[in-house]
């Protein structure tokens, strides 16, 4: 009875929906705010310590400074006093241009809510701020520079989206209408200078430099700065200019000559010291700053000689302006305000206040930092906290729509309160199971660091030491077997002795006036949440946000995993040095003892004081913590599971919108891990019901459109689909009717019309034939109908999601499955833009709209991302030796090196080659692979062969086989040197095929013969002539590199990995 009533739920769920009976939200519209707006106390303590990321000064008395948590501060008395001004929107501004002091821009943006994308976000004001108007179309990335040269014409540059790959867009109708430059792959440009002209330059991470004239981008490959960001540049009118970056990085460029060192050496210790985030130039005076803010060099000659001069704190710059050789305003973390009226010679702090950490978290990667710990003791009591990820790792970015680790990580700080986010850039994670190998890892990160890492590793931690001056610091219990966190750990017990000693890294004190610091607490933190003498547990109730610490965290883990399958019930602390008071003292948290008064120098003001709301709030966190403890005891149990779908308004209708939304998505996420998909679909469907105005509920409608739209996932749940329990009732006729008027208008806007489900559900005890035909042809139509109806969904309430191609690609495989040509012919249509250009300089997205069109109409070149798959005429034996017939004949795959990260001396070994066919029973597969000299050899072997073994650490061939060309959801096959193996169905890990393997090798080669039956891929059996699926085919060489038919990066499939295989 519960199983029915739970699918009866799913069929009243989308009747709902296609009916129109609940609301949609719309999309915010662009807004005019104006006059004063009241800022809360808790809101201005926020803004007053937000990190400034941009200052512009108009004239000496008139400035405008912009940064984190949407603050806009404006000074008319040369920065004397400040206030704050509101704004129509909350972005993370980045830059700001005014043409006089009334009239302005200020540029920014924020993400996704999983992080996977940005949206730009760009205000103008014509009365100083006193109110502002959005110019920000959809397909705009997070923006970090900006400059108009008139009221016409201006131009942008920043993050790169789906549409706008290149990441800069101009205008020259005052921002009515933008238009973007085209680039053949995702551009992040994190700085832009640019002349009355329109030319310019624009930079960014990884030493990447383009020179942006008319409409094309021509990437610079002077420079070689492969690991340090470029962060700043100046340019005057004459194209002389200035950049400045990471590692000490400084350049300059005389009158538009190539990027070459200032005339003027710096000092050499400035390489492992200063990472530069700030230039400014009037006529021949010259200033730099960045990390640390304890000193800004400047020059009075143009760069020939250099000069340190003490600002009074510690804390980073990140902007310089001047408005003439003497009046300039330097801005930066913790809300930083310096400012000059002698050209730089000495500094005076607006605020008059030194500010500093209270708590510094030293995390291995991003993904692993403790947002527990940031809602708690920065969100909640006001503690001044950051967090500094000491590995960078870029593989977690390497989708097209994926937004660089660092901008995540900020965001993730600034949703729990926090102030820093920052990951380094020398110790980079870039190739798969780098952090698995010792001397891999210490070989690729010498290269990284021109080997000097040793010294670099022990300066940058102590610079942050003494830069931030925490009283405590909490660091990651490393686990066993991770390379990187063990030598970080090792580097950080080292870096905390030498912090607090005078007589180590003078240079410090001497380049950039940093004194010793001597922590007076560390802690070591357990993600497991066991021992230790401080708990933190993820139900805990936190007043001063008025939620407990599970739903204070959850978007800030959205940021960094795109789920809350990291969210952890508890972490505990455990004391490792204490020296700020002798004998024993018992833990209530990790301050006790320790006095740091509200607004003082580490701690904002806080207003936390017991009211009848947070008695009410307390009692709700008691609620979702006793819903979260009943999940966790019903989930195996089907009927309990049925139960609880049945419960779920009445337990969660409860909470806030934002916070109901969390609940479901981790319960979906709960669901998912147990492959319980109808529970799956029943909950993200209540999300879209309940809380369509919501910014979670869009990915929920993503997750469901993506689910429902999978070949795969849909063969899977069919397969295993147990329907004799109720009756169902089947329209065919007017299923055909309906999906195919709807499909013949793909390319239209559909009219808006009550869609009734096409498989209804009653009560009534009554049985079909499990698997039959009629029953799986109705399954899979009325999911691709949901999957259609979200889509209209995410159209009126998220037009950005329905416009990327996490949405676009899976409608266009739903378009072909049905037969809807013009479907397919206008979402592939969108991503073609200069034809010309060859096939290796055109976009991802570009080459697989190529490629479908190329299928309908066989006229031109064949792609590059084509490949034909022929029968053969006799089947080979599996022995592993490769000398079949089939195999004499067919074409060989070279794999080359994919990942632009891969290890020297990858590219000069042999490359593997790759053989396909089939025949009516099975899809073959043969390889042979050159060893590498710095993986250990392991000769195939029959005994202790399991199912899915874990293959972490070996030298493996992957297969994925997408069968609808969605290009997101795939089975994945592995097979490594031993003969072991492994496969999953994209979300399912459950997925057990049954396939055929035989591996051979030798001290030199490798190989392998697959025979994977067509029955375990496919329900079309035998493959019909011209079906197409997407594939990719890799060799994951652990801590060495990829090498790959596709381009992919890191240890599993991405959309860049695949191709089009076409069976002849």
């Amino acid at each position: 009875m519960l199983k029915q009533l739970s699918r009866l739920l799913l069929s009243c769920l989308l009747a709902w929906w296609a009916s129109g009976l609940f609301p949609l939200a719309r999309a915010e519209e662009p807004r005019l705010l104006t006059g004063e707006t009241p800022f809360s106390p808790q809101h201005l303590a926020l803004l007053d310590d937000a990190t400034l990321n941009a200052v512009c000064m108009i004239g000496p008395r008139v400035l405008y400074a912009v940064g984190e948590q949407g603050v806009i501060r404006k000074s008319e008395d040369a920065g004397q006093t400040w206030r704050f001004l509101p704004s129509p929107v909350t972005c993370r501004w980045h830059s700001l241009c005014f043409l006089t002091d009334r009239i302005g821009w200020i540029a920014g943006g924020n993400l996704t809510v999983d992080g996977r994308e940005s949206r730009g976000c760009l205000l103008q004001t014509l009365d100083g701020g006193e109110s502002w108007t959005v110019q920000s179309p959809l397909e705009m990335g997070m923006l970090h520079a900006v400059r108009f040269f008139d009221m016409q014409h201006g131009i942008v540059c920043g993050e790169s989206t789906a549409s706008g790959l290149a990441g800069i867009w101009r205008t020259s109708d005052g921002g009515k209408t933008w238009q973007g430059m085209q680039s053949a792959e995702p551009m992040q440009w994190r700085t832009g200078a640019f002349s009355l002209n329109g030319g310019g330059v624009v930079a960014g991470s990884r030493g990447r430099v383009a020179l942006v004239g008319g409409n094309r981008i021509l990437v610079d490959r002077s420079l070689t700065e492969s690991y340090r960001g470029i962060r700043s540049l100046t340019l005057d009118e004459t194209a002389a200019g200035w950049m400045v970056g990471d590692g000490g990085l400084v350049r300059y460029s005389p009158a538009g000559a190539a990027w070459q060192d200032p005339p003027g050496a710096l000092p050499a210790e400035l390489k492992t010291l200063y990472d530069f985030r700030a230039v400014a130039r009037v006529e021949q005076s010259v200033w730099l700053a960045g990390h640390p803010g304890s000193a800004i060099w400047m020059s009075q000659d143009g760069g020939r000689t250099w000069q340190a001069r003490a600002t009074g704190g510690t804390v980073p710059l990140n902007s310089l302006h001047f408005a003439d050789s003497l009046h300039g305003c330097a801005v930066g973390e913790l809300g930083t305000i310096l400012l000059t009226s002698d050209g730089g010679l000495t500094w005076s702090n607006a605020a008059r206040q030194t500010r500093r950490l209270a708590l510094l978290q030293f995390s291995p990667r991003a993904s692993e930092s403790s947002f527990l710990l940031t809602a708690r003791y920065a969100g909640h009591a006001g503690y001044r906290v950051g967090i500094v990820a000491l590995c960078d790792n870029p593989l977690a970015a390497t989708n097209l729509d994926r937004v660089a680790e660092d901008l995540r990580l900020q965001q993730g700080v600034n949703l729990t309160g926090g102030h820093v986010g920052r990951a380094s850039w020398a110790l980079p994670l870039d190739l798969p199971e780098l952090d698995l190998r010792r001397e891999s890892l210490l070989a690729r990160w010498n290269r990284s660091t021109d080997d000097q890492l040793a010294d670099l590793v022990l300066s940058h931690l102590v610079r942050d030491l003494r830069v931030y001056r925490p009283d405590v610091v909490v660091i990651d219990l490393p686990p066993e077997n991770d390379q990187a966190s063990q030598l970080m750990r090792s580097a950080l017990d080292n870096a905390i002795r030498a912090a607090g000693d005078s007589t180590w890294l003078v240079e410090q004190q001497q380049y950039a006036a940093l004194g010793p610091w001597k922590v007076p607490r560390v802690f070591e933190r357990s993600r497991i949440g066991r021992g230790g003498e401080v708990l933190l547990e993820s139900d805990d109730y936190l007043a001063g946000l008025d939620q407990s610490a599970r739903m204070a965290a959850g978007p800030a883990y959205l940021q960094l995993h795109g789920s809350l399958t990291a969210l952890p019930s508890a972490e505990s602390f455990q004391l490792v040095n204490r020296s700020d008071l002798p004998g024993p003292l018992r833990l209530a948290d990790l301050f006790t003892g320790i006095i740091l008064a509200p607004g003082g120098a580490a701690r904002r003001a806080t207003f936390i004081e017991e009211s009848p709301r947070s008695q009410a709030g307390a009692a709700l966190a008691r609620e979702q913590r006793n819903f979260s403890a009943l999940v966790r005891t019903r989930l195996h149990d089907e009927q309990q599971a049925a139960q609880m779908i049945a419960q779920l308004n009445q337990v969660v209708g409860r909470s806030p919108g934002s916070q109901a939304v969390q609940q479901l998505l981790e319960l979906a996420e709960q669901y998912r891990r147990n492959a319980q998909w109808d529970y799956y679909d029943a909950v993200l469907m209540q999300a879209i019901e309940n809380y369509p105005d919501e910014p979670a509920t869009g990915l929920a409608a993503v997750q469901l459109l993506q689910l429902w739209t999978s070949r795969e996932m849909t063969q899977l749940r069919l397969s295993n689909r147990n329907t004799s329990v109720v009756s169902r009732q089947i329209d065919s006729a007017r299923l055909s009717e309906e999906l195919e008027a709807f499909l013949s208008e793909a390319t239209e806007e559909p009219a808006s019309q009550v869609i009734v489900p096409v498989v209804r559900e009653e009560s009534r005890a009554a049985a079909l034939t499990p698997g039959s035909k009629l029953e799986r042809s109705a399954w899979e139509s009325t999911w691709q109908q949901r999957a259609l109806v979200v889509y209209r969904f995410l159209e009126r309430t998220s037009p950005e999601l329905a416009r990327g191609p996490d949405v676009q690609l899976p409608l266009a495989s739903l378009y072909r499955d049905r037969g809807a040509r013009l479907g397919v012919q206008g979402v592939f249509q969108q991503y073609l833009h200069d034809s010309g250009r060859d096939e290796k300089d055109r976009s991802l997205l570009q080459q697989f709209a190529e490629v479908e069109f190329w299928l309908q109409s066989r006229a031109g070149i064949t792609p590059r991302r084509y490949l034909p798959c022929y029968a053969v005429s006799q089947a080979p034996y599996l022995d592993g030796l490769l000398s079949d017939e089939c195999w004499q004949q067919a074409d060989e795959i070279r794999l080359r090196v994919a990942s632009r990260f891969s290890a020297a001396g990858l590219e000069s070994l042999e490359r593997p080659i790759v053989m396909l066919g089939y025949d009516a029973e099975y899809f073959y597969l043969a390889g042979s692979f050159p060893r590498h000299p710095a993986l250990p050899v392991e000769l195939p072997r029959r005994e202790g062969r399991r199912h899915d073994a874990d293959l972490t650490g070996q030298d493996r061939l992957q297969i994925a086989i997408d069968l609808d060309r969605d290009y997101q959801s795939s089975l994945v096959l592995e097979v490594d040197q031993r003969g072991f193996t492994r496969d999953t169905c994209w979300l399912d890990a459950g997925w057990d095929p049954e396939w055929f393997v035989a591996c051979q090798g030798d001290e030199r080669h490798w190989r392998v013969e697959l025979a994977i039956p067509l029955a375990e891929l496919s329900r079309e059996r035998p493959v019909r002539a011209n079906e197409t699926w997407g594939l990719s085919v890799s060799r994951i060489l652990p801590g060495i590199g990829v090498q790959s038919w596709g381009e992919q990066q890191g240890d599993v499939p991405e959309r860049a990995s695949f191709g089009v295989l076409q069976f002849r």
